[in-house]
């Protein structure tokens, strides 16, 4: 994720085109699959820079403030994915609206 949050537009559309299978069936699961194992991994690294962070008072919860609404600001949308994918937005496009708005 982390790397497709800084490549090109024609990347990231790329990348989302292939993680959905051909299988209409299946594209709702994969989808939200990702979106689940994405979560993970920005949480993760969320938590990361925060222990990596300063113990002087920097902002929310040891992060710098820019960082910290840049952590929100993606698992928002990373929530925003789910929920449309959800009440039945198209998990492709749900997925590269996301990718676009990283």
């Amino acid at each position: 994720v982390r790397d497709l949050m800084t490549a090109g537009i024609g990347r990231r559309l790329r990348a989302a085109a292939d993680l959905m299978p051909r299988e209409e069936a299946n594209k709702v699961s994969v989808a939200l699959r990702t979106l689940d194992a994405w979560e993970r991994l920005l949480r993760e690294r969320m938590l990361g820079s925060v222990r990596d962070a300063p113990a002087s008072p920097v902002g929310m919860a040891g992060l710098r403030p820019r960082e910290a609404r840049r952590w929100a600001r993606s698992l928002r949308r990373l929530a925003e994915a789910r929920s449309g994918i959800l009440h039945n937005a198209s998990p492709q496009l749900a997925l590269e609206h996301l990718l676009i708005s990283l």
